[in-house]
């Protein structure tokens, strides 16, 4: 069986066309959501990780200075003060740092998608996803812990 040179023609431009679609990925474009992907998900596990190690150190030491009481032990309530008492080995500082790396990570999220974004050319996704993340600094920024 032959084919004629229109309907060989026409099955280029369509194949040409259809990759010039907006909504079809580009190799870049897969490979960026792939690292994103990645980052969500390996960024949950190993947070996760940090405060089963964290949850596992304070049942080996009884747990009897976590308990919150006017008396107590001051839990560290500061980025700086969590990571030297995490790098100390207590373990309600590991929990926390655990905790405070899960929410480090939608900002990284977002982070990498502006820049995939960027890479791409998309100045609109840039800029939303640029506000989103200037929401989010905002709001660790503003937040106070009393």
């Amino acid at each position: 069986m032959t084919t004629s040179p229109l309907s060989r023609d026409s099955r280029q431009r369509n194949a040409t066309t259809a990759r010039d679609q907006p909504g079809e990925l580009t190799r870049a474009s897969a490979q960026i959501e792939t690292i994103v992907s990645y980052v969500l998900r390996y960024g949950v596990l190993l947070c996760f990780s940090i405060m089963f190690v964290g949850s596992v150190l304070l049942f080996i030491q009884g747990g009897s200075n976590t308990v919150v009481h006017l008396t107590g032990q001051p839990v560290p309530t500061t980025p700086g003060e969590v990571i030297a008492g995490a790098l100390q080995l207590h373990p309600p500082a590991i929990i926390e740092f655990g905790l405070m790396l899960l929410i480090v990570i939608p900002v990284t999220h977002v982070t990498v998608s502006m820049i995939a974004f960027l890479a791409e050319g998309d100045l609109t996704y840039v800029a939303i996803t640029f506000f989103v993340l200037a929401v989010l600094v905002a709001s660790f920024v503003l937040a106070r812990v009393e």
